[in-house]
């Protein structure tokens, strides 16, 4: 009951709502984001690039690190690497190592430039006073050569995010997007089986000696011998694995992966109400959510039931359609009835099955002139009368047409 009750505040369409909806509370910021302009957004991109060069310079000495390029570099790096790994502790003095030793003392030594008499100690104690200015960073200029090799560098950045974006998207999206539902399901279903394990088995991982022999798998595969044995390496073996690997994975999906399960089906109901007019007279009906009893919020404030006039202005719920052709009425009105814990009615147990009031007067629903469809009404209670229908939807099929074909002809 509660299914389909989440289910019907979603099919009679509203001519007004209920009750207002309180507007969403932005956060106001401290200071205001200019909108798009294309004078401010010149001006910036100018700016940056004057300042990003510090980035490709970071950049390329990387590149050239893990490229081998000078080895004494790159096995002082995986010597540093070694150590964090083997002692995880020394993470947190790296960032000050780091500024001391590339950040601060070449900054030392450029203002204190040590002469070709100098001995070591004086080279790095600085013995005396500065002798040359202090370095600053400074934005290259607009018209130098350092600008155009900035604004060349960003060109390409561009492009290789494009490319590593669109790569990932392709790699990852279309594979966990669930636009291919057997193989989406098969990459959830492993993924959980994992969380589960490593739930239970992380604690028992060497994971410092995974991380330090990971590590120099992966720079080491980039030295231009070992990459060359690679590209030798026979593959055939691999291949072979992944076939077969495949094929397993395929035959898989394909067998125990169902997906051609018939739609989801659920109940939906919508009450029709009548209003006496005058003695024996009703007013035209009107096809609503609620069955607006005297213990309803809408009756106890004086609103008036809202709802469709006809039977084919009921919508089915949004993402599901219609299963069966026609509304039901409901013959068992006493079991509704006491399921919602409605008082002071009468159930009709034959005929044409409606619930009718037989409250005691309220003065606010006495009080109520209400106009529905241009009549003057007067509403008191015990002269309201309502009776359930019922209807039967399905969830709607979004899937390609050979596989809709299929569950419609299932259902």
């Amino acid at each position: 009951m509660a299914n389909n009750h989440r289910l019907l505040q979603q099919i009679v369409p509203q001519s007004a709502p209920q009750e207002a909806s309180t507007p969403v509370k932005r956060t106001k910021q401290t200071h205001e984001r200019p909108n798009f302009s294309l004078p401010i957004m010149s001006n910036n991109f100018r700016r940056l690039n004057a300042r990003i060069g510090v980035v490709f310079v970071f950049q390329k000495k990387v590149g050239r690190i893990l490229s081998w390029q000078v080895p004494t570099h790159t096995l002082s790096l995986m010597a540093v690497y070694t150590f964090c790994c083997l002692n995880p502790n020394l993470l947190t003095v790296l960032p000050m190592v780091i500024c001391l030793f590339f950040i601060m003392e070449p900054a030392f030594i450029a203002r204190h430039p040590p002469s070709s008499s100098s001995s070591f100690f004086e080279m790095h104690t600085g013995a005396g006073p500065a002798s040359a200015p202090p370095v600053t960073v400074k934005p290259v200029p607009e018209a130098s050569k350092d600008f155009f090799r900035n604004m060349r560098d960003l060109q390409n950045s561009m492009e290789d995010f494009t490319i590593a974006h669109d790569g990932i998207v392709q790699l990852i999206g279309t594979r966990t997007n669930f636009s291919d539902e057997r193989l989406s399901t098969l990459i959830y279903q492993s993924l959980f089986v994992f969380a589960l394990l490593l739930l239970v088995a992380a604690k028992l991982i060497p994971w410092r000696f995974l991380a330090l022999v990971s590590g120099w798998a992966l720079v080491g595969s980039f030295h231009p011998d070992i990459s060359q044995l690679i590209a030798n390496l026979d593959k055939k073996p691999l291949k072979d694995a992944y076939v077969v690997v495949k094929a397993r994975l395929t035959r898989w999906m394909n067998e125990d992966i169902i997906l051609d399960e018939s739609p989801q089906k659920r109940e939906v109901e919508v009450f029709e109400l009548q209003q006496q007019l005058t003695e024996g007279t009703w007013g035209p009906p009107l096809y609503s959510v609620a069955p607006y009893d005297l213990q309803s919020t809408a009756r106890i404030a004086g609103i008036v039931p809202r709802g469709a006039s006809r039977f084919e202005d009921v919508q089915s719920p949004k993402g599901w359609q219609w299963n069966a052709k026609l509304w039901r009425l409901d013959s068992q009105s006493q079991q509704w009835v006491e399921d919602r814990m409605i008082t002071s009615v009468n159930v009709e147990s034959d005929g044409e099955r409606w619930v009718h009031d037989i409250g005691v007067r309220s003065t606010a629903q006495a009080a109520l002139n209400a106009v529905v469809d241009g009549i003057n009404i007067h509403n008191h209670d015990g002269l309201w009368r309502r009776r359930r229908w019922t209807r039967t939807v399905r969830r709607k099929v979004l899937s390609d047409p050979d596989q809709k074909s299929k569950v419609e002809s299932k259902t």
